[in-house]
């Protein structure tokens, strides 16, 4: 883990911790890029910063952090506003700073308020009931309540959902209704299956296509980058919370 943060911290002081707009549409694989700049120092995005033998999420190890932690860190970096990019790598970097002593439970935590705030993004565009149940099993499950058993049914209801969107019968829209109808689905059946992931790219594309009338072009990627930002902002807010970074004003 040191070597990790030394591996930052070396690239940021020259400014080669760089955006590889590699993962922003949500059904490309994980992967990170690794460039030189102008003067011949690596460059990367926020995964391959960590090491020259990081290239993918896979080859994070869960000593440096959770896996669902990685699985999101290529998007964070590439698929939040521009606006905001700098002040979430600030405050990524100050958590994995901490992640030592992060414990499975608090990561647990951390991961299903994350996944909470993702499905938030997805309740508007899902007409068929699945997204709220699972946000309630998650909040009960926070709550320390087992819920193991309604968890695997709430995941066979959004399934069946996403396999036949049910969306209104309107002429205009009809195609994206019903896809921004059954990534709402996907968004609920990944997080009961706490693919954190393929959660939070779904509820991303719900709200795109949810926005949208005829095709996906510049206003939904607009609205990817939007949700994004809050799915980000929740995530570190929640690592934030468990590690005890809250009160120190850079995560404000």
């Amino acid at each position: 883990m040191k070597q990790a943060l030394i591996n930052w911290d070396t690239l940021a002081a020259y400014g080669g911790i760089i955006r590889n707009d590699c993962s922003v549409v949500p059904d490309f694989g994980p992967f990170q890029t690794q460039e030189k700049d102008a003067e011949g120092r690596r460059v990367a995005g926020w995964l391959g910063a960590l090491g020259p033998s990081i290239s993918c999420v896979n080859d994070v190890p869960t000593s440096i952090m959770p896996r669902w932690l990685a699985s999101l860190t290529d998007i964070m970096d590439e698929g939040t506003s521009n606006d905001r990019w700098m002040g979430f790598m600030v405050r990524y970097r100050a958590v994995l700073g901490r992640m030592d002593s992060l414990s499975p439970q608090a990561s647990d935590r951390a991961r299903d308020y994350m996944l909470i705030r993702a499905l938030e993004i997805a309740l508007p565009h899902d007409k068929a009931d699945v997204v709220q149940p699972t946000i309630t099993l998650l909040h009960r499950r926070l709550g320390g309540e087992e819920v193991a058993a309604e968890m695997s049914k709430a995941a066979e209801s959004a399934r069946a959902v996403r396999a036949d969107p049910n969306n209104a019968k309107d002429s205009s829209g009809l195609q994206c209704g019903y896809a921004a109808e059954a990534e709402s689905a996907k968004a609920a059946l990944c997080a009961a299956n706490a693919n954190v992931r393929w959660a939070a790219n779904a509820a991303t594309a719900s709200e795109a296509w949810g926005k949208s009338t005829f095709s996906f072009g510049r206003r939904q990627l607009a609205s990817v980058r939007t949700a994004w930002d809050e799915i980000t902002d929740a995530c570190l807010s929640a690592l934030e919370k468990e590690l005890g970074l809250l009160g120190n004003p850079a995560h404000g």
